[in-house]
């Protein structure tokens, strides 16, 4: 565990490094006598050291703190929510339509990751961060739109659903410090930016597009979640990898396609995972390779360049001829 002061307004409180999702983080961000906590980590967080790094700093955390921002509603971003929710008493923000799977965070394994009982309990021994029986349900006080603003005394962070990784995947941006709030969207995990996930409610060509996007805003820091803090040139190199990393996957993809001819989305993501030598632990792999593969086979059977045949037995992608 380490509290890292980024900028006179950042701390990042990030816990201990775990093998399958990198470090489990959450900001705080200091505007004036108005402060955001933006996501809340897993449900083993040291969630104590939140507040304690707001006090230090002179604050009272019920007075002061006014909002709890969740970018996305995955196990390991809303593991402690409710708790620091009823010890600041903060609104919880979260993107509009957000609302019934916060209530209810069991749900994410099913609509988001399709995982079923047999998955859960091999993925609850393997991995305790996606211990799904401890998340507790939240009300979102406020919920975010596309292009909002929100107002923390003198600063100002800018919304953008960028809606890839997940639904209701946002990013945040504050202008006066050129400071984008990443979430998973960028840097999903430390030892590769080809070890990124999109849900089964994300979207390839979403995140593709928000990638360009925040290219193009070219901010000053890059906080993401699970990896580290990026500031200058090295915040834009890392931004430049992500999306070269994305249309690797993207061309990998397409690829295997083509060399299967008639492939399975087993088939198809395990000849990805080998190019791209990916290795996922923890049960990461339950989650991660097909539905990431998935996301990108939808991508390219809206553009038309494959084809998907259901039979009863399975489901083939062939190249669209």
């Amino acid at each position: 565990m380490s509290i890292t002061e980024v900028t006179l307004n950042v701390v990042r409180v990030r816990g201990d490094y775990k093998p399958s999702i990198g470090y489990p983080s959450c900001y705080i961000f200091f505007g004036d006598n108005e402060i955001a906590i933006i996501d809340t980590g897993t449900i083993d967080f040291p969630r104590r050291e939140v507040l304690r790094a707001i006090e230090k700093r002179g604050h009272d955390i019920q007075k002061h703190v006014k909002m709890i921002i969740v970018t996305h509603p995955h196990p390991d971003h809303i593991g402690t929510l409710k708790w620091l929710r009823n010890k600041t008493k903060a609104e919880v923000a979260a993107f509009e339509g957000l609302e019934e799977l916060l209530k209810k965070p069991s749900k994410i394994f099913e609509n988001n990751f399709k995982v079923g009982k047999l998955s859960k309990l091999k993925l609850k021994t393997m991995n305790p961060t996606f211990d799904y029986e401890e998340l507790k349900g939240v009300d979102v006080d406020h919920p975010l739109e596309q292009g909002e603003t929100i107002t923390l005394g003198n600063y100002k962070l800018k919304v953008y659903h960028t809606g890839g990784h997940c639904f209701g995947h946002i990013v945040l941006y504050e202008l006066s410090n050129e400071m984008l709030f990443a979430g998973d969207e960028v840097l999903c995990h430390p030892q590769s930016p080809l070890k990124f996930f999109i849900d089964l409610t994300g979207s390839a060509e979403k995140r593709e597009h928000a990638l360009m996007v925040l290219n193009k805003l070219s901010p000053k820091y890059l906080l993401p979640t699970h990896d580290e803090p990026r500031i200058d040139e090295k915040a834009k190199i890392a931004l430049e990898t992500a999306l070269d990393a994305h249309n690797i996957w993207k061309e990998t993809v397409l690829d295997a396609v083509k060399v299967s001819k008639r492939g399975t989305l087993p088939a198809i993501g395990e000849y990805v995972r080998k190019l791209l030598n990916i290795k996922w632990v923890g049960g990461m792999d339950i989650l991660v390779n097909n539905l990431t593969t998935l996301a990108f086979l939808k991508q390219f059977e809206k553009q038309g360049k494959i084809e998907r045949i259901e039979n009863k037995k399975e489901t083939i992608w062939k190249i669209n001829e």
